[in-house]
Parts: C-alpha cells; structure tokens; sequence
C-alpha cells in the first residue's frame, strides 16, 4: 500500500496503463487523465473552496461524468469476469 501524501494518486496508478504486478490494467491513460480531473475536482469542493467554482470550467466535467462512469464500470466487470470464482461458493468439505 502506498503511502504519503499522494497515496491515493499513487494507488490509482497502480491500476492503470502499464500496470503493476499482480494489479490489473484497468484505465488507459485517457481514462485515468478524465478520472483525473474528477479527483482535482473532488479536492477543490472538499477543501472549501466551492465559492471559486466557474461554470466554464466544470461544465466538461458535469457533461461526461456518465460517460467516464461507465467506461470505468465497464472495465471493472470486464475483469471481475476473468476471476475465478470464491472458494467460499464452493460446498465446503464434508
């Protein structure tokens, strides 16, 4: 697990385009730059400075946060499918 000041950044790279070891490559570095920018995003409100907010500057964002959200789904449940199945589903022994 990272660790620092900028884990979470660094975590989220982990998963992307090349990925590290054993993680997979789950964002492209078009899907990781537009996640990036709701992350930026994200730290501006949460750190209060909401009354800055421009319109023009959001309005890209507003308008594809459907679209990144379902590449990102789409990406997850593709590799979920290649997992194997739980030991747990599994009958345990008898």
């Amino acid at each position: 697990m990272p660790t620092g000041d900028n884990w979470h950044v660094d975590l989220f790279k982990r998963f992307c385009d090349p990925p590290q070891e054993p993680l997979p490559a789950l964002c492209d570095a078009a899907l990781a730059a537009r996640l990036g920018a709701f992350r930026k995003f994200r730290h501006v409100v949460h750190h209060g400075y909401g009354f800055q907010l421009e319109w023009e500057r959001m309005v890209e964002g507003v308008n594809s946060v459907d679209q990144v959200l379902c590449e990102l789904k789409a990406r997850l449940q593709a590799h979920l499918a290649t997992l194997k199945p739980s030991q747990e589903s599994e009958s345990p022994p008898a």
